[in-house]
């Protein structure tokens, strides 16, 4: 355990210094158990609820509360964490140890069994251990699956803490300020969605001016049929493609702004 960093408790967010006195990381305010004898897998039903309560909260005592619970979630996930990893690293030691197991017996295998029974007859302590390190190989694989989806877990509950930061005041006057900051951004952001707007205005205006003049030739401007059709279609793929990236511009810069008015009427519900 040495070398660990601190760990927090789950329970009533207290500082542990891990130690091998104190291998289940017992809490010395609260007595909780942060790294039971057997580990019990995450169970992402408290990411949910916290999921759930986001949505549901509207006072600034319940904002308050939450930021409490989503702390103790936290330490929660990185307990069992690092419990996967205190589990998988006694797994690799497993694995060291019999993989050596198994190299001895088969330099002993061959060195006293003939050649004749090495080719026709199998080492059944070799099979036997070769199944031990299989499953081992196995359970660890699942370890680090179960790691995997915790980490993701981990990113899901940091980017709700981040959301509910900007977005859930404490305060009146937090209130006050989360409100003219996403003010400021929609103004921004219709300001550009503005700028796209006459900047594809001028392609589409530019593009029709110069249809209306496809085929004319020479100093008097004479039709040519035979060479109008080309040179349309030659202005509208140049103006689709001089459209295509503002119009993605746009689009983003829209959902942008949808979002801004989502989150405007997350925070004016707070009371």
């Amino acid at each position: 355990m040495e070398g660990e960093e601190l760990v927090t408790c789950h329970c009533c967010l207290e500082s542990i210094t891990p130690s091998e006195d104190n291998p289940t990381l017992i809490c010395p305010n609260c007595q909780t158990k942060n790294r039971p004898e057997t580990r019990i897998p995450y169970d992402r039903n408290g990411y949910t609820e916290l999921l759930q309560l986001a949505d549901q909260m509207c006072t600034y005592q319940e904002v308050a509360d939450w930021n409490i619970r989503a702390q103790k979630e936290q330490a929660l996930i990185r307990n069992a964490y690092a419990g996967l990893n205190v589990e998988i690293q006694t797994l690799n030691k497993s694995v060291a140890s019999v993989s050596g197991e198994l190299e001895a017996e088969k330099k002993d295998y061959k060195q006293h069994s003939s050649l004749l029974k090495r080719f026709f007859v199998q080492n059944k302590n070799e099979k036997v251990i070769a199944a031990e390190i299989s499953a081992f190989e196995r359970q660890r694989s699942n370890l680090y699956s179960e790691q995997v989806g915790l980490g993701e877990t981990a990113q899901d509950l940091d980017n709700l803490i981040a959301y509910v930061a900007k977005y859930a005041p404490k305060s009146p006057q937090e209130k006050a300020l989360m409100l003219k900051q996403i003010k400021q951004e929609k103004k921004e952001l219709n300001a550009k969605k503005k700028e796209a707007n006459m900047q594809m205005r001028a392609i589409r205006s530019e593009a029709s001016n110069a249809s209306a003049h496809a085929g004319k030739v020479g100093l008097f401007g004479f039709y040519d049929s035979s060479i109008a059709a080309a040179q349309r279609r030659g202005i509208r793929i140049d103006k689709e493609e001089a459209l295509a990236p503002l119009e993605g511009t746009k689009e983003e810069i829209e959902s942008k702004i949808l979002a801004l008015d989502k989150c405007e009427l997350f925070v004016e519900k707070f009371r």
